[in-house]
């Protein structure tokens, strides 16, 4: 019997054993969401120990902070701006400028805020 012959008759035999199939993915999916959880958790706390340490030396406060904040998120706007009219035709020129502008100026905005917060 040939490879493909084998795999064929597998495939066939776990057509008629769909129960066992549907437990070993149940299994995996608990596996999965409890893995993606236990992640969030575990990046939860992260974060908390972050915030605690930037609120203790005053980075919150920044205005650097902020800034850099809210051009990431209008970078991460403009990105998925992107991806939407990507769907509809090419993206327009003008948006790769602004991209890399972005990019750099929140570049420099990190190293700044790593000069003056040396956390």
């Amino acid at each position: 019997m040939t490879r493909r012959a084998e795999w064929i008759s597998e495939r066939r035999a776990l057509r008629y054993r769909p129960a066992e199939a549907r437990a070993t993915r149940l299994k995996l999916a608990w596996i999965f969401i409890i893995g993606q959880f236990a992640f969030f958790y575990w990046l939860t706390r992260r974060a908390r120990e972050h915030a605690a340490e930037y609120a203790a030396t005053g980075m919150l406060r920044s205005p650097l902070y902020w800034s850099a904040a809210a051009l990431t998120m209008t970078l991460l706007g403009v990105a998925l701006y992107m991806a939407h009219v990507q769907q509809e035709g090419p993206i327009p020129w003008p948006f790769w400028p602004l991209v890399a502008v972005l990019i750099v100026v929140i570049l420099l905005l990190r190293r700044a805020l790593k000069w003056r917060y040396p956390v």
